[in-house]
């Protein structure tokens, strides 16, 4: 990511000259802007969801469901301005329990929701959601696990 310094507003521009430079000395993988042109659209929750709690969850879900393209027509269920166009994918990256979900507090309030990796494939259905893929990475305390979804078509 680079700055315009004047605007002060992040550009998050690909640089189209550094991957043909890469492309151009064999580096297999790089195409650029062209590449991602012809590439699929991602929704993704970057460890995000954990941090939504109660209803917002069903809210949260229900917006990117509405955002992805329904996978028999290619376009988005309900457009918005500047929403994704033609998203395919909802890429979730979450802390998952050990054993059963549960709710972290701090002060008396709930903060995190750490789900089980069940309870989340269930929540996710439930949303509309099919799952085409699961990782589940054991560390320490919790779990991390990362799921590919798409639009239940």
């Amino acid at each position: 990511m680079t700055t315009d310094h004047n605007s002060k507003q992040p550009n998050y521009t690909i640089h189209d000259d550094m991957y043909v430079q890469a492309k151009n000395a064999g580096w297999a993988g790089w195409g650029g802007n062209e590449r991602l042109a012809n590439s699929e659209q991602v929704i993704i929750d970057g460890n995000g969801l954990h941090c939504i709690i109660g209803d917002d969850r069903r809210t949260f879900l229900k917006k990117v469901h509405d955002y992805l393209a329904d996978p028999r027509e290619g376009s988005l269920a309900d457009p918005h301005e500047g929403a994704l166009q033609e998203a395919s994918v909802f890429f979730v990256s979450s802390l998952c329990s050990k054993g059963d979900s549960y709710q972290l507090f701090k002060d008396g309030i709930v903060y995190r929701h750490i789900s089980s990796a069940e309870d989340l494939v269930a929540e996710l259905e439930l949303s509309g959601f099919s799952i085409l893929d699961i990782q589940r990475y054991e560390r320490e305390t919790n779990d991390h696990i990362t799921i590919h979804a798409v639009k239940s078509g």
